[in-house]
């Protein structure tokens, strides 16, 4: 049944360029690994939501996070794939 209900239920952002995206809940499922890694407000949307790298729908993307800011985050990603609170 999840396989059913995400595959056809969707959502839609807008991306740098100002285009709509359409993402299915099946898509963002999908993306739970890259969403690890996606919560920076210095990245671009396309990060955000999770686009893989080199692809059509990241190509849009102009802001990255510092490299300082993306080794911090590298540290704390075991605390978001454990779905843990990060220590503070």
């Amino acid at each position: 049944m999840l396989d059913k209900k995400s595959g056809s239920l969707y959502i839609s952002y807008t991306r740098s360029d100002g285009s709509v995206k359409k993402l299915s809940i099946a898509d963002i499922i999908r993306r739970s690994e890259a969403l690890e890694m996606a919560y920076n407000p210095n990245d671009g949307i396309e990060i955000r939501w999770g686009a893989p790298e080199n692809s059509d729908e990241r190509a849009t993307c102009r802001r990255h996070a510092s490299s300082d800011q993306y080794q911090k985050m590298l540290r704390m990603r075991s605390w978001f794939r454990k779905r843990l609170h990060p220590p503070t």
